[in-house]
């Protein structure tokens, strides 16, 4: 993703010289692919790149002190959200309901940057007590599910865009596929 950066870190132009809170919610559309593998977890192979789309739902609460509202994150400088919806492009050119991950995927609360850059975990998949599965996948690499963007445009007019990745669920669940996609998203509310 890239664009006109809403905020750097510079002088003046950084989240944190924000005086009043612009309290965001962001809406958009994620494009994404299932990358299947021969399932070696040391030797990945691909066999299969699915095409996904669905949408996103981000809320942010950028700058002051804080902020308030449905789903909006209460501290400075963080952010939040869903991806939604996801569907899968079927072998006739058809796209249909992505069965193999559930239909909504939290964003967990994450951080804005100074230079309007962001970032968090996605909440799947879970162990079976609930803990976020943070399992190792290469050589102690911490291969979590993640998210992560920059926030573009003039103040009164914010986009947020950027990639996520969803790891493969290793313990013989239905996600046998990792999934990698990008976003893009308008503020809808909150920026003008």
């Amino acid at each position: 993703a890239f664009g006109y950066d809403a905020f750097r870190d510079a002088d003046g132009m950084r989240t944190t010289d924000v005086a009043t809170s612009i309290t965001a919610t962001f809406r958009g559309r994620t494009m994404a692919r299932a990358l299947i593998n021969d399932g070696d977890e040391t030797f990945i192979t691909l066999s299969g790149a699915t095409p996904l789309r669905g949408d996103i739902t981000l809320n942010a609460c950028i700058g002051g002190s804080g902020c308030t509202g449905d789903g909006i994150p209460a501290g400075s400088n963080k952010i939040s959200g869903m991806i939604s919806g996801l569907e899968e492009l079927r072998h006739d050119g058809v796209w249909i309901p992505y069965s193999p991950a559930p239909r909504d995927i939290p964003m967990a609360e994450g951080e804005i940057a100074a230079d309007g850059s962001f970032g968090g975990h996605l909440e799947y998949p879970r162990t079976a007590r609930g803990d976020l599965n943070s399992w190792d996948f290469d050589a102690g690499s911490d291969s979590a599910s993640k998210y992560g963007g920059n926030l573009y445009g003039p103040k009164n007019g914010l986009e947020a865009a950027g990639w996520w990745h969803m790891q493969s669920d290793h313990r013989g669940r239905a996600l046998r596929s990792s999934l990698i996609g990008s976003f893009g998203a308008k503020c809808t509310e909150g920026c003008n």
